[in-house]
């Protein structure tokens, strides 16, 4: 499983980064967490993961 955290702006983007992996540290889960400011390469990404 990988999180996405998708915002235009850089600095709402690094913000919510940071407090997602901090989150994840305290529940002691190891998911990687992918930081994109364009919803569309990561839908497109999925796209293509979950295509048959």
């Amino acid at each position: 499983m990988i999180l996405y955290v998708c915002e235009d702006n850089l600095k709402e983007r690094l913000w919510l980064t940071t407090c997602l992996e901090n989150e994840l540290k305290e529940l002691n889960m190891d998911i990687p967490i992918e930081s994109e400011g364009r919803p569309e390469k990561v839908l497109a990404t999925l796209a293509v993961l979950l295509s048959p």
